[in-house]
């Protein structure tokens, strides 16, 4: 079995529940054949003390906003990649780690490769590259006006 481009995504919230909205919209994209979950887990940095809890070790309770989009967990989340997420919280912080696949670039991963193409760049921009080309797109908008 092979997978296709995997995302880390880090997403810090408040309270002690994960928001719901959050794992219902990952649930809807995977759902929708975009993205595939493979693996999730919950960081905390409380009175600076980390903790890295597994989608394992979660109740399902905590597991109710990913209901139905939990079904293909792999244990892919490598103990670095927990590291960094740790580090990136602010202390008393909470964040559900959560590794996707982007399944809808595998076919385009396939045909590169069948091609004989290489693909020499891929990233995604910064939040802040982003909010500038909104800018821009919004200023156009007035400017069309």
């Amino acid at each position: 079995m092979t997978i296709g481009p995997l995302e880390l995504l880090v997403i810090g919230y408040e309270g002690m529940a994960i928001p719901e909205r959050i794992g219902h919209e990952l649930g809807a994209l995977e759902h929708a054949g975009s993205v595939r979950i493979v693996d999730l887990a919950v960081i905390s940095a409380e009175e600076g003390v980390p903790a890295v809890r597994t989608a394992r070790e979660l109740s399902e309770d905590e597991l109710r906003p990913f209901v139905g989009a939990l079904g293909d967990l792999m244990g892919l989340l490598r103990p670095e990649e927990l590291d960094r997420a740790v580090t990136s919280l602010p202390e008393g912080g909470r964040a559900v780690v959560v590794l996707v696949e982007h399944t809808w670039a595998t076919g385009v991963r396939d045909a590169l490769a069948h091609a004989g193409a290489t693909l020499l760049i891929d990233e995604l921009l910064s939040h802040e590259a982003v909010a500038a080309r909104n800018a821009e797109l919004a200023e156009l908008e007035l400017v069309g006006e």
